[in-house]
Protein backbone atom coordinates (compact mmCIF):
# COMPACT_ATOMS: atom_id res chain seq x y z
CA UNK A 1 0.00 0.00 0.00
CA UNK A 2 1.51 3.47 -0.98
CA UNK A 3 1.63 6.13 1.48
CA UNK A 4 -0.67 8.48 -1.00
CA UNK A 5 -3.72 5.60 -0.65
CA UNK A 6 -3.31 5.74 2.81
CA UNK A 7 -3.65 9.43 2.66
CA UNK A 8 -6.25 9.36 0.47
CA UNK A 9 -8.30 6.32 2.74
CA UNK A 10 -7.46 8.95 5.99
CA UNK A 11 -8.58 11.80 4.10
CA UNK A 12 -12.00 10.09 2.87
CA UNK A 13 -12.85 8.55 6.84
CA UNK A 14 -12.49 11.62 8.16
CA UNK A 15 -14.93 13.31 5.42
CA UNK A 16 -17.22 10.82 6.27
CA UNK A 17 -17.24 11.26 10.05
CA UNK A 18 -16.88 14.95 10.17
CA UNK A 19 -20.98 15.92 9.85
CA UNK A 20 -21.21 13.31 12.70
CA UNK A 21 -18.95 15.34 14.72
CA UNK A 22 -20.33 17.88 14.08
CA UNK A 23 -23.47 16.94 15.13
CA UNK A 24 -22.76 15.42 18.36
CA UNK A 25 -22.24 18.98 20.31
CA UNK A 26 -25.57 19.91 18.56
CA UNK A 27 -27.28 17.04 20.02
CA UNK A 28 -25.43 17.32 23.75
CA UNK A 29 -26.72 21.42 23.61
CA UNK A 30 -30.41 20.30 23.01
CA UNK A 31 -29.97 17.40 25.82
CA UNK A 32 -28.67 20.02 28.30
CA UNK A 33 -31.31 22.58 26.92
CA UNK A 34 -32.85 22.57 30.74
CA UNK A 35 -29.81 22.93 32.56
CA UNK A 36 -29.09 25.71 30.32
CA UNK A 37 -32.67 27.48 31.00
CA UNK A 38 -32.30 27.03 34.85
CA UNK A 39 -28.50 28.22 34.37
CA UNK A 40 -30.30 31.78 33.36
CA UNK A 41 -32.70 31.69 36.00
CA UNK A 42 -29.53 31.23 38.26
CA UNK A 43 -27.86 33.97 37.44
CA UNK A 44 -30.51 36.17 38.17
CA UNK A 45 -30.58 34.75 41.58
CA UNK A 46 -26.74 34.97 41.94
CA UNK A 47 -26.97 38.66 41.25
CA UNK A 48 -29.62 39.12 44.01
CA UNK A 49 -27.74 36.68 46.28
CA UNK A 50 -24.34 38.70 45.68
CA UNK A 51 -26.57 42.34 46.39
CA UNK A 52 -27.59 41.12 49.68
CA UNK A 53 -24.73 39.46 50.59
CA UNK A 54 -21.94 42.00 50.00
CA UNK A 55 -24.48 44.47 52.04
CA UNK A 56 -24.63 42.09 54.64
CA UNK A 57 -20.32 41.61 54.99
CA UNK A 58 -20.15 45.49 55.04
CA UNK A 59 -22.52 45.64 58.01
CA UNK A 60 -20.81 42.58 59.76
CA UNK A 61 -17.36 44.25 59.22
CA UNK A 62 -18.39 47.25 60.79
CA UNK A 63 -19.59 45.41 63.58
CA UNK A 64 -16.53 43.23 63.78
CA UNK A 65 -14.29 45.84 63.67
CA UNK A 66 -15.64 48.13 66.72
CA UNK A 67 -15.86 44.82 68.36
CA UNK A 68 -12.16 44.06 67.97
CA UNK A 69 -11.34 47.43 69.19
CA UNK A 70 -13.16 46.80 72.14
CA UNK A 71 -11.22 43.43 72.47
CA UNK A 72 -13.70 40.91 71.61
CA UNK A 73 -13.27 39.51 68.46
CA UNK A 74 -15.43 37.01 66.70
CA UNK A 75 -14.64 33.52 67.78
CA UNK A 76 -16.64 30.67 66.85
CA UNK A 77 -19.14 29.55 69.57
CA UNK A 78 -17.39 26.39 70.09
CA UNK A 79 -14.15 28.03 70.90
CA UNK A 80 -15.78 30.06 74.20
CA UNK A 81 -15.95 28.16 77.32
CA UNK A 82 -19.80 27.69 78.23
CA UNK A 83 -19.63 29.49 81.40
CA UNK A 84 -18.30 32.75 79.32
CA UNK A 85 -20.84 32.98 76.16
CA UNK A 86 -23.30 35.53 78.31
CA UNK A 87 -20.61 37.39 78.90
CA UNK A 88 -18.57 37.23 75.59
CA UNK A 89 -22.18 38.14 74.11
CA UNK A 90 -22.73 40.90 76.28
CA UNK A 91 -19.44 43.18 75.58
CA UNK A 92 -19.59 42.48 72.08
CA UNK A 93 -22.79 43.83 72.08
CA UNK A 94 -21.90 46.83 74.50
CA UNK A 95 -18.78 47.46 71.41
CA UNK A 96 -21.13 47.82 68.50
CA UNK A 97 -23.97 49.55 71.00
CA UNK A 98 -23.09 52.91 69.11
CA UNK A 99 -23.52 51.25 65.48
CA UNK A 100 -26.46 51.14 63.74
CA UNK A 101 -28.59 48.32 64.55
CA UNK A 102 -27.56 45.57 61.84
CA UNK A 103 -30.54 45.39 59.13
CA UNK A 104 -33.04 42.57 60.08
CA UNK A 105 -33.18 40.98 56.34
CA UNK A 106 -34.99 37.96 57.97
CA UNK A 107 -38.02 37.57 55.97
CA UNK A 108 -36.03 38.50 52.62
CA UNK A 109 -32.84 36.61 53.60
CA UNK A 110 -35.45 33.30 54.49
CA UNK A 111 -37.56 34.13 50.95
CA UNK A 112 -33.76 34.38 49.30
CA UNK A 113 -32.52 31.19 51.12
CA UNK A 114 -35.43 29.26 49.96
CA UNK A 115 -35.56 30.60 46.30
CA UNK A 116 -31.70 29.60 46.28
CA UNK A 117 -31.93 25.84 47.48
CA UNK A 118 -34.94 25.36 45.61
CA UNK A 119 -33.63 26.25 42.27
CA UNK A 120 -29.91 24.59 43.21
CA UNK A 121 -31.96 21.38 43.99
CA UNK A 122 -33.91 21.47 40.50
CA UNK A 123 -30.44 22.09 38.97
CA UNK A 124 -28.26 19.05 40.76
CA UNK A 125 -30.94 16.46 39.33
CA UNK A 126 -29.66 17.16 35.91
CA UNK A 127 -26.41 15.56 34.32
CA UNK A 128 -24.35 17.90 32.37
CA UNK A 129 -23.56 16.51 28.95
CA UNK A 130 -21.70 19.56 27.86
CA UNK A 131 -19.22 21.94 29.18
CA UNK A 132 -21.58 25.09 29.16
CA UNK A 133 -24.22 22.13 31.36
CA UNK A 134 -21.25 21.76 33.93
CA UNK A 135 -20.40 24.85 34.32
CA UNK A 136 -24.22 25.57 35.24
CA UNK A 137 -23.59 22.99 37.82
CA UNK A 138 -20.94 24.03 38.98
CA UNK A 139 -22.22 27.18 39.71
CA UNK A 140 -25.00 25.76 41.76
CA UNK A 141 -22.58 23.92 43.63
CA UNK A 142 -20.47 27.21 44.49
CA UNK A 143 -23.75 29.10 45.45
CA UNK A 144 -24.60 25.87 47.97
CA UNK A 145 -21.95 25.95 49.45
CA UNK A 146 -20.78 29.73 49.37
CA UNK A 147 -19.66 29.68 53.37
CA UNK A 148 -17.07 27.82 52.75
CA UNK A 149 -15.09 30.90 51.17
CA UNK A 150 -15.88 33.00 54.30
CA UNK A 151 -13.03 30.93 56.77
CA UNK A 152 -13.61 28.58 59.64
CA UNK A 153 -13.58 31.74 61.94
CA UNK A 154 -16.43 32.87 60.99
CA UNK A 155 -18.16 29.18 60.84
CA UNK A 156 -17.88 25.85 62.48
CA UNK A 157 -16.67 24.30 59.13
CA UNK A 158 -16.88 20.46 59.22
CA UNK A 159 -13.67 18.78 59.12
CA UNK A 160 -12.50 18.86 55.91
CA UNK A 161 -14.26 21.93 54.70
CA UNK A 162 -11.06 23.28 53.33
CA UNK A 163 -10.38 20.19 51.35
CA UNK A 164 -13.85 20.64 49.87
CA UNK A 165 -13.50 23.63 49.16
CA UNK A 166 -10.03 23.18 47.33
CA UNK A 167 -11.44 21.20 45.25
CA UNK A 168 -14.57 23.22 44.37
CA UNK A 169 -11.95 25.94 43.24
CA UNK A 170 -10.26 23.63 41.32
CA UNK A 171 -13.44 22.71 39.45
CA UNK A 172 -14.12 26.17 39.07
CA UNK A 173 -10.16 27.31 37.68
CA UNK A 174 -10.97 24.62 34.92
CA UNK A 175 -14.29 25.81 34.20
CA UNK A 176 -13.26 29.34 34.23
CA UNK A 177 -15.97 30.31 37.21
CA UNK A 178 -15.18 33.06 40.05
CA UNK A 179 -16.78 31.50 43.38
CA UNK A 180 -18.80 33.94 44.32
CA UNK A 181 -18.06 34.12 47.88
CA UNK A 182 -14.67 35.57 46.80
CA UNK A 183 -16.25 38.45 44.44
CA UNK A 184 -18.13 39.44 47.72
CA UNK A 185 -15.27 39.36 49.87
CA UNK A 186 -13.21 41.15 47.18
CA UNK A 187 -15.86 43.84 47.16
CA UNK A 188 -16.37 44.50 50.52
CA UNK A 189 -12.30 44.49 50.84
CA UNK A 190 -12.66 47.28 47.83
CA UNK A 191 -15.00 49.18 49.75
Amino acid sequence: MSKSTSSRRAVLAGALTMPIAVAVPALAEADDAELLRLGVKLEDLEREWLASTIAELKEDAVHEAAAKRAGVPWRPITSVPSDERDEYYRRRAEATRHLPPRTDNGDYNDDLNDRRFDLIDEIQIHKAKTFAGLKVLARACVLSNASQWVGEDVYDNHVGADRDRLFIEAACGVLGITPIMKIALAAVDAA
